[in-house]
C-alpha cells in the first residue's frame, strides 16, 4: 500500500462573478484572489479490497468529507478493482470561511489517488475532477483553478484547470493577513438565483475596476467595493473593516466567510499586530502567510 502526500495552498477570493454553463467543466467563477503559503495537507492511502470503502479524517477541523468522497467516486471508473481508501486532511486554515479549504482538499485527493494507484492522469486532468466535485457539491466555483496555479491572480476564464486561464500579478514582499470568526453557507449563497444575478452584475463592474489598476492596492480597493455592494458583511466584519481602514490598512471580506483579509508589507507587521489588540478582534482566528506562487503539488 502506497501512501502519498499532497500539499495544496489555500486561496482567498476578494471579488468574483459567476459564469454558468451546462457543462460543469466549463462552469466556474472569474475573479481575483490570492493564494496562501498555508493550506491543506492531504495523505492518501489505498489498498485492494473486496468492496469499496472510503474513510475521510480531518485534523484541525471537523468535516463530513463529502467533497473528498465525491472525488473518489469520479475516479472509480479508472480503477480496475475495489479499494479501501484512507484520506487524511490536515487543515492549516479555517474550513467553510472563504479560504478554499474544500477545493484544496479535493485537489489533494484527486492528485493523491492518481499518484497512489498510478492511474495515468496528468495533474491537470486530476485537478479537473476536483473542480467537478466542488461544482457538484456546491462548495465552490473557482478555488480549484486558482489553487492549481497559485499566486496573486485574475481568473480570466472560469473553467476547470485544463480549460481555465489565470493571469498572475506581482505580489513580492506582501503578506496575507486574515481574521476569521466563522463560516457562511456557501451552498445557500451560490444556489440563490437572485443573488447569483447580483453577483454577476456587481462582479463585472468591480472586475473592470481591478483591471484598470491590477495591483495589490487595486485588488483591495475593488474587493472592498464588491463586498459592500453584496451586503453580506456581518456586524463584526463591518466593525473590523472600519477599524482596519481607519488605521491605514485596506481590507475586505473573504468570499465567502465571516472573515476579513488584507495584504501588508513585511515592515508593517508590528503595527498591524498592535491593531489586533483591539477588542473587536477578540475570538477571531488569525491566519498570517506569505503569498504562494506555487500551486498544488505532490510532496511524497
Amino acid at each position: 500500500m502506497r501512501r502519498v502526500e499532497i500539499f495544496c495552498p489555500s486561496h482567498i477570493t476578494g471579488l468574483f462573478t459567476v459564469d454558468g454553463s451546462r457543462n460543469p467543466l466549463r462552469r466556474g467563477s472569474r475573479g481575483v484572489g490570492v493564494t496562501l503559503g498555508r493550506g491543506v495537507r492531504t495523505w492518501v492511502e489505498a489498498e485492494p479490497s473486496a468492496g469499496w470503502k472510503v474513510e475521510v479524517r480531518g485534523i484541525g477541523a471537523q468535516i463530513r468529507g463529502e467533497v473528498s468522497k465525491r472525488v473518489v467516486e469520479l475516479l472509480k471508473p479508472k480503477i480496475l478493482q475495489p479499494h479501501h481508501v484512507h484520506i487524511t486532511h490536515r487543515f492549516e486554515v479555517p474550513v467553510g470561511a472563504g479560504y478554499g479549504a474544500s477545493g484544496a482538499g479535493a485537489l489533494g485527493v484527486a492528485l493523491g489517488l492518481n499518484e497512489a494507484l498510478n492511474l495515468g492522469l496528468t495533474p491537470l486532468e486530476a485537478a479537473n475532477l476536483a473542480h467537478l466535485a466542488e461544482i457538484e457539491c456546491k462548495t465552490g466555483l473557482g478555488s480549484v483553478l486558482a489553487e492549481t496555479f497559485g499566486g496573486f491572480s485574475l481568473r480570466v476564464r472560469a473553467r476547470a484547470p485544463s480549460f481555465g486561464l489565470v493571469k498572475k500579478f506581482q505580489a513580492e514582499g506582501w503578506l496575507v493577513a486574515s481574521l476569521c470568526w466563522g463560516s457562511l453557507p456557501t451552498r445557500g449563497v451560490l444556489s440563490n438565483q437572485r443573488f447569483r444575478r447580483l453577483i454577476r452584475r456587481v462582479g463585472e463592474a468591480f472586475l473592470e475596476k481591478f483591471e484598470g489598476n491590477p495591483t495589490v492596492e487595486g485588488f483591495l480597493e475593488a474587493s472592498r467595493g464588491f463586498s459592500e455592494a453584496l451586503g453580506l458583511e456581518s456586524f463584526r466584519v463591518k466593525q473590523a473593516l472600519r477599524l482596519l481602514n481607519s488605521e491605514g490598512f485596506q481590507a475586505s471580506m473573504n468570499m465567502l466567510g465571516e472573515a476579513v483579509f488584507t495584504l501588508i508589507r513585511v515592515e508593517e507587521l508590528p503595527r498591524f499586530q498592535a491593531v489586533l489588540s483591539h477588542p473587536i478582534f477578540r475570538g477571531s482566528r488569525l491566519t498570517l502567510s506569505e503569498v504562494s506562487e506555487e500551486g498544488v503539488r505532490v510532496e511524497g
